[in-house]
C-alpha cells in the first residue's frame, strides 16, 4: 500500500521528461523549501506528508509485503530447488506466516528492532537458514524508522528503483531539516541507510564521495545550529567523523577539530561511551600516523594497548562502526603482508614507525617481545630466546618466488627497515643482518 505522497510523486515523476524527483517535489510539495536548505541536498518534504500513525504504519508494512513476498516468483522456483528448498512447503509456512497475528508481531519485532527488512531476510527469519534469491525481487526492502510517536515507512521497489532510493534519501534529510533531532532515534543506523541510499541512487556523480562528504559536513551544521546537545546529535556527529576517517589522508585537521569538538560536550546524558571513546582515539591514532606526529602517535598507542583496551572493545566496535577498525584476520606467522588489513597490525605499524623516528629503540623491542603481531612469531621466538637466527633462515626460504601485490610489497620493506633499525640499535644485529637480507629478497620478488 503506497503512501498517498509516494504514489502522487511517482506518478508526477514518471510524467516527466527526463525524469526528476527534484522537479516533481517542486510541483507537488506542500511548501517552498528555502535557499539555504536547498543549497544543502534540495528540496524538503514536510514530515506530515509521510509520518504516519502505529497502526496505518502496521497495516501498509504488512499488507504489502504479504502482497509481494508471500509467493516465490516463479522465475525463482529453479533457484530455490537447488537449494533444496520445496516451493509448495515454503508457500504453505508463508501463509501460516502472513495470516497469523503471531507472524505479524514477528514482522514487525523484526523491523522495529533491525529498522530494514529484505525478501531473504523475511525467508531467514521463517525457515532458519540463508537463501540465495539473486536480485529478481519486486520489492526489493521495507524501511521502519520510529519518530516519536509516528513512524516513517519506505519502500524499494524494483520498478524506477533509483526514484524509490532518492525518495527514501529525501525524507531522511527532511527529517534532518524538520523535525527535532532528538526525536530521531537510532540514528546512526538511519545515516548508514542513508548512505547506502545515496551511493545508489547518484551513482552517477563524478567524485560522490567527497561530494557526499561536503554535503554532509552541512547538514550536520544546519543540524547543529537548530538544536541543543542530545544523543541523536552526538551519533550524528560520530558518523560524520568516521566518514571523514575513511579518507583521513585529505581530512586530517578537520577530523582532528571534530573530535575535539566532540569531546567538548562530552557531559551529562551525552557523555561518549568507552567504546565510542576507543573507536575516536583509533581514528586519532591513525590520523597523526599519517601527519607524522610521532609523539602523539606514542601516547595514542600507549591508551590503546593499555589494559587490552583496544582488543576488549573492538568487536562493540565493529558492530557499531563497522569501517573504522580494519578487520581482516591478523597472521602473525609471516612479515609478508598488507598491514593496514588488521587494527592491531595497523596500529604496530604505526607504533614502531614512531617509535624508531624518535630512537626510543627499547620500548620498541619490548613491545616486539609482546605480542607476536608486533612482528612476527619466529621474531618473537628468537627475541624470547626461544629460537635462533637460523630458525628465521628457514623460514625466510618460503620467500623465493612469491609474487606480491604493490601494497604489500610496499608496507612488508617498510616495515622491514623500522625492524632492521630496532634490532641493529639493540642486541640483536644478526637477526637485523638476516632482515637485510629477506628485505632485497622481497624487493626483488615480481608484483602480482
Amino acid at each position: 500500500m503506497l503512501l498517498p505522497i509516494d504514489e502522487q510523486l511517482h506518478k508526477q515523476y514518471k510524467m516527466m521528461d527526463p525524469p526528476s524527483l527534484e522537479r516533481a517535489m517542486a510541483i507537488i510539495a506542500e511548501h517552498d523549501t528555502p535557499a539555504d536548505v536547498r543549497a544543502i541536498m534540495g528540496r524538503t518534504l514536510l514530515p506530515q506528508q509521510f509520518l504516519i500513525e502505529e497502526e496505518e504504519t502496521a497495516n501498509a508494512i504488512f499488507s504489502e509485503a504479504r502482497k509481494y513476498w508471500g509467493r516465490i516468483p516463479d522465475s525463482l522456483h529453479e533457484r530455490f530447488l537447488a537449494q533444496h528448498i520445496q516451493v509448495d512447503k515454503l508457500h504453505t509456512q508463508l501463509d501460516n506466516f502472513f495470516y497469523s497475528q503471531q507472524g505479524k508481531e514477528q514482522f514487525l519485532t523484526y523491523l522495529r528492532q533491525h529498522n530494514a527488512m529484505t525478501l531473504p531476510q523475511l525467508l531467514q527469519l521463517l525457515i532458519q537458514r540463508t537463501i540465495d534469491i539473486g536480485d529478481d525481487i519486486a520489492l526489493k526492502q521495507i524501511y521502519l524508522y520510529p519518530i516519536d510517536a509516528r513512524y516513517m515507512v519506505h519502500f524499494i521497489y524494483q520498478q524506477d528503483e533509483l526514484f524509490w532510493y532518492e525518495l527514501f534519501c529525501k525524507k531522511v534529510y527532511s527529517l534532518c531539516i524538520h523535525e527535532p533531532i532528538d526525536l530521531v532515534p537510532k540514528l546512526l543506523q538511519l545515516a548508514k541507510h542513508f548512505e547506502q541510499a545515496v551511493k545508489i541512487s547518484y551513482a552517477h556523480v563524478d567524485n560522490l564521495d567527497v561530494h557526499y562528504e561536503q554535503r554532509m559536513q552541512q547538514l550536520i551544521l544546519f543540524v547543529t545550529n537548530y538544536n541543543p546537545p542530545s544523543a541523536s546529535l552526538k551519533q550524528l556527529d560520530l558518523y560524520y567523523i568516521f566518514l571523514l576517517a575513511r579518507r583521513k589522508k585529505y581530512n586530517g585537521e578537520h577530523i582532528i577539530y571534530k573530535i575535539k569538538e566532540i569531546r567538548a560536550w562530552d557531559q551529562g546524558d551525552h557523555v561518549l561511551t568507552k567504546t565510542e571513546k576507543v573507536a575516536l582515539r583509533y581514528v586519532l591514532f591513525t590520523v597523526h600516523a599519517l601527519r607524522e606526529e610521532y609523539g602523539k602517535v606514542i601516547s595514542n598507542a600507549h591508551y590503546l594497548l593499555n589494559d587490552e583496551c583496544l582488543n576488549n572493545y573492538a568487536i562493540k566496535i565493529m558492530l557499531s562502526y563497522e569501517d573504522v577498525l580494519p578487520a581482516f584476520p591478523a597472521n602473525e606467522q609471516t612479515l609478508i603482508k598488507n598491514y593496514h588489513q588488521n587494527y592491531m597490525e595497523q596500529l604496530y605499524y604505526y607504533y614502531l614507525e614512531a617509535l624508531v623516528a624518535l630512537k626510543k629503540y627499547k620500548e620498541a623491542l619490548h613491545i616486539i617481545k609482546s605480542d607476536p603481531l608486533a612482528s612476527c612469531m619466529i621474531v618473537q621466538d628468537i627475541v624470547t630466546n626461544q629460537a635462533d637466527n637460523e630458525a628465521f633462515d628457514a623460514r625466510m626460504q618460503t620467500i623465493k618466488n612469491q609474487m606480491l601485490d604493490e601494497a604489500t610489497k610496499h608496507q612488508t620493506l617498510h616495515f622491514l627497515t623500522q625492524l632492521i633499525a630496532i634490532f641493529e640499535a639493540t642486541t640483536y644485529k644478526g637477526l637485523a643482518r638476516r632482515l637485510k637480507v629477506a628485505y632485497e629478497k622481497i624487493k626483488e620478488a615480481p608484483l602480482n
